[in-house]
Parts: C-alpha cells; structure tokens; sequence
C-alpha cells in the first residue's frame, strides 16, 4: 500500500476540485483544482531536472502560495523537502548543501548568482550537482516558468511510510545544526493529531502571519488557511 504522504491531501483535492484553497491579501484565489493543476506541473519539472524518490530539494525562498505547490510537488515525486530560512549566511548554507547533498535548491530569483556559486563550490567539493532554480513571491521566477510549459505529471512516487518526507534543520544554538529527519508516517499522524486536537472542519479558516516550512494541510487563507485538506 502506498504510504506517500501526498496521498492524504489528494484524496481531498479530488473531493472539492472547485473549492477555494488559498486567499492572499493582494485578492489573488486559488482553487484546488488550481493548485493540483500547478503541483503537478512542478512535479514534471523536478523529475525532468533529475529529481528521484529520497533526493533532496532545498528551498530558500519567501513564503507564497507557489511554496504550497512546490512542497505538494515534492511529496508526489518522493523527494525529500528541506526548507531554509532565507536570513541564513552564505558560509551557513554551504554547510547545508553539503551536508545535504540536494539534487535541486531552489532560491529567490535575486540570489541565482550566489547560489549558482554555493552549489558548484559544492559540487566540486562533494562530487554532487546541485541544480539551481529559482521562486520569486510574486509566482515568479525559473521554477514557474519551466511549470507553465511543462505538462500536468500525474504519476505519484510508490513510498513506505517510514521513507523520508522532511528535513529540518535546527537552529544550532548549542553546536552544528543537524537535520531533523520527518518520515511519510510522521507528518501524516502530526497532521491528522492537528486536526483531531482542533477540531477542524471544511469550513473553517486559519490565518496565519508566521513563515511557514511545511504546510499540514489546511486551505491557505492569504496567510491563512481552511482545513478542508485533511479531512
């Protein structure tokens, strides 16, 4: 039985294709027919430019709705999601791609020319080719434009429950950050535990200002969701 985490929001997107998913304060809507639409398009890419089930991506960018497509992209090839704070230094995320070893980092489109840098340093380094795309806030960027020419990849990555979904990285305050490694079956109970614990329904809303790194899975309301997705 295929335990992949993608699995869980899809059954819902299939459910309300035409419902709304995400608001965002400058008025744009997305539907989840849209942002299946779109997370499906991503997933093309990520596997044209290489991307295979336990891989790595690595995603420094600003929180946007494109963000929640890419992360969806991501859990449908069966790659491994690790978020980066986009204050962290340049020496910082070089200890990260190394440490990491992504197949693709995908950054804001103003930082390319350091992150070109970073993952070639990298490569040279560790004998692993980070490629590089980029995702601006505003739905912008490499990334978007290869999904707009790329066809809709319906194929989801056949996983184990205990197969890596997430790594996230600890601040480091007492030594070296170290990757904290999220499985399919983690994010699934901590999502389903979320819902249960707070009684969420298809119509409710959660606002939310903070940086979001993984979303669990409520309709995304601006900076904010509804937690029809889960359930």
């Amino acid at each position: 039985m295929n335990q992949n985490l993608y699995l869980q929001f899809f059954d819902n997107f299939s459910r309300q294709p035409e419902k709304v998913l995400i608001d965002t304060a400058e008025g744009a809507s997305y539907r989840y027919r849209d942002v299946l639409d779109t997370s499906r398009r991503l997933a093309r890419v990520l596997r044209e430019r290489g991307v295979t089930p336990g891989e790595r991506v690595v995603v420094q960018v600003d929180k946007s709705p494109q963000t929640v497509m890419l992360y969806l992209a991501c859990l449908q090839v069966g790659a491994v999601y690790l978020p980066l704070n986009t204050a962290y230094t340049e020496a910082e995320i070089e200890y990260f791609l190394g440490d990491a070893e992504p197949r693709l980092y995908v950054c804001r489109p103003e930082d390319r020319d350091s992150a070109e840098r970073l993952a070639e340093r990298c490569g040279d380094v560790y004998q692993t080719p980070t490629a590089v795309e980029t995702l601006g806030a505003a739905a912008d960027g490499s990334l978007m434009a290869l999904a707009e020419a790329a066809e809709a990849d319906t194929e989801v990555a056949d996983l184990a429950g205990d197969d890596l979904a997430a790594i996230l990285y600890t601040s480091g305050t007492t030594g070296r950050s170290k990757g904290a490694m999220l499985t399919h079956a983690n994010l699934a109970a901590n999502s389903q535990a979320l819902a249960e614990t707070w009684r969420f329904g298809s119509d409710d809303h959660c606002s939310t200002r903070c940086r979001s790194s993984i979303p669990t899975g409520c309709s995304w309301r601006a900076t904010s969701f509804s937690p029809s997705a889960l359930r």
